[in-house]
């Protein structure tokens, strides 16, 4: 746990209402000695600005609108972090994969489009295997039976092509090995000093096999991927389900726990399970979708968060519609 105390007059830094030109920055993030990038200012969540209340907002629930009031950001305890693109670059082998699974079906259709890098950001990246084949199936408008889960790879089934993926990606995996980011190591091993909690969360079935292959295993407290999420019957990303898993198994509330992330879904997931923190991660681009997500900042490289994260200022209340609720 963090040595620092969370009293406002050690450990906590103070807030000023979104009206003090002292809260342009909307996060307290920092490493002693060192402190947050110019990049990672400038790429976070605005403030929202406070706004009086009309008549015709009278779609909007009473929490409609924001208010800032002095507070404290509390320091982060528990870092949980997505698994492909945050600490290996695995999403890169899942792409392949997908594209190897869902061209060979494409061929006999009428849309024989190949599966392209922005479908597999937009249906199938941060879901669990067989929600990302209905998303994009459903996407070009094509339907398939459910099928068994040991259906095999020939069956043009949603299990079946599942399986079909999943035996091309441990074919790349065994031809190719794992890439593990070096800023992710040296990130978690600043924050296990200085005291954090770590998890890995991913939606991937395969999530051990990676981690033991890129030899990072032994730097989480707590694993929740495709396996343990089937056990319990977790919902996939955008809900917030793993990571509150997470979260309950490390014994932190999310309100002291930060979620990294670099799938909109899983930056979604971060803020509807009201997480002290969301971090985007960009490493070739696409920091606007995440702040339109809900990320609180996007960062390239992990070590632009710093050891010592604090919670993003929140609104005492947030705004949501009530058909949302």
């Amino acid at each position: 746990m963090p040595v620092e105390s969370t009293s406002p007059a050690i450990g906590a830094e103070r807030v000023l209402t979104p009206r003090s030109p002292r809260v342009a920055s909307c996060l307290g993030i920092g490493v002693a000695g060192s402190g947050q990038s110019e990049r990672a200012r400038i790429l976070q969540r605005p403030v929202p600005e406070r706004r009086e209340r009309r008549d015709e907002d009278a779609t909007m629930s009473t929490l409609d609108t924001p208010v800032f009031e002095e507070r404290e950001r509390a320091s982060i305890e528990a870092a949980i972090l997505d698994l492909d693109g945050v600490v290996t670059n695995t999403a890169s082998v899942h792409q392949r994969a997908w594209a190897r699974a869902f061209d060979t079906l494409l061929a006999s259709e009428e849309d024989p489009r190949p599966f392209t890098r922005d479908d597999y950001l937009s249906y199938v990246d941060g879901k669990p295997r067989l929600d990302g084949v209905r998303s994009f199936l459903e996407s070009r408008g094509i339907t398939r039976p459910e099928g068994d889960p040991d259906d095999p790879p020939s069956y043009e089934t949603i299990a079946g092509i599942g399986n079909l993926k999943d035996g091309f990606f441990h074919q790349l995996l065994a031809e190719e090995g794992v890439e593990v980011f070096d800023d992710a190591v040296r990130s978690l091993h600043a924050w296990r000093r200085a005291g954090l909690r770590t998890a890995i969360v991913s939606s991937s079935r395969n999530a051990a096999a990676v981690l033991k292959a890129g030899q990072v295993a032994d730097l989480f407290e707590v694993r929740v991927d495709g396996e343990v999420g089937r056990a319990r019957g977790l919902a996939g990303k955008p809900a917030p389900d793993y990571f509150l898993e997470a979260a309950r198994e490390l014994g932190v509330t999310p309100a002291r726990s930060m979620v990294v992330e670099d799938a909109i879904s899983g930056v979604t997931a971060g803020r509807r399970g009201a997480f002290g923190l969301v971090v985007g991660v960009s490493r070739d681009g696409g920091e606007d979708a995440l702040l339109r997500a809900g990320a609180d900042m996007v960062v390239r490289e992990l070590t632009e968060i710093g050891e010592r994260p604090r919670a993003a200022a929140k609104s005492t209340s947030q705004t949501r519609r009530k058909d949302e609720t």
